[in-house]
């Protein structure tokens, strides 16, 4: 999510391809391509400008609305109801057959992507980007860890999944200019080594010594290995079984 802004210019888009198995879209006001997977110009007058990040979340409706009772919804126009419906019937295919990995059988790995075979090319991950370090973290691994302490380059960070809403979100580990270790307790609440203080998983201390700070939030980008290797191939890779990572190709 971007804002649609970049050198003083507000622009309005429409998409016009690929590029490396990812949307390409072209302001109508310069006729400059940008990559949707970061935001960066790479063709036309603005060639090298980036989009402005906008944080966001992808949660559920009923804790987005819990947390934003006022908040407005996106919905068809009038009429194309039955088209949106449809729509989202073969998004929920094509994910199914994705996350079985029985996506090769319809659409073989296109030559022209660079490739690298660290993790299968559909394999859902979410990519972290603090400075100028970038890190894949498999969902899988989230899911299955629940709380995830680590660092994308030498950036402590914090990664918290919620089960119930099947949300992830990421933060910093920097609290008051130290480095905060967590841990999920046996209560299934988020802890800090360093003074036992409990946190949510919007990066808030609900109990302890630390009581209403709130970590920085980082963004995390939901995206399949091959598009974000693709666009990042300096990543690296979580990998817990090794309290490491995959370096950079």
């Amino acid at each position: 999510m971007f804002r649609p802004a970049a050198d003083g210019k507000q622009f309005t888009f429409t998409v016009t391809g690929l590029h490396g198995m990812n949307l390409v879209l072209k302001d109508r006001q310069t006729g400059t391509s940008w990559q949707q997977a970061t935001g960066e110009a790479f063709a036309g007058p603005l060639k090298g400008s980036r989009l402005p990040l906008v944080p966001f979340e992808i949660t559920s409706w009923g804790k987005w609305k819990e947390k934003h009772p006022d908040t407005s919804a996106l919905r068809p126009e009038p009429g194309d109801e039955e088209r949106y419906s449809s729509d989202e019937e073969r998004y929920s295919s094509i994910m199914q057959l994705v996350l079985t990995q029985r996506i090769w059988q319809i659409q073989p790995a296109p030559d022209a992507l660079r490739g690298d075979p660290r993790l299968l090319p559909h394999k859902l991950i979410i990519g972290l980007e603090v400075g100028d370090a970038q890190r894949a973290y498999p969902v899988e691994l989230i899911h299955k860890a629940v709380v995830i302490d680590d660092k994308v380059g030498t950036s402590p960070v914090l990664i918290i999944y919620e089960p119930s809403t099947d949300t992830i979100t990421a933060f910093s580990r920097l609290v008051k200019g130290r480095t905060l270790e967590f841990k999920l307790s046996g209560k299934r609440e988020v802890t800090d080594s360093a003074t036992g203080s409990a946190w949510n998983s919007e990066g808030l201390c609900v109990r302890g010594a630390l009581k209403g700070f709130n970590l920085n939030r980082l963004t995390p980008f939901l995206s399949f290995w091959f598009a974000w290797a693709e666009f990042h191939p300096a990543t690296s890779v979580y990998q817990p079984s090794t309290g490491g990572s995959f370096g950079s190709p």
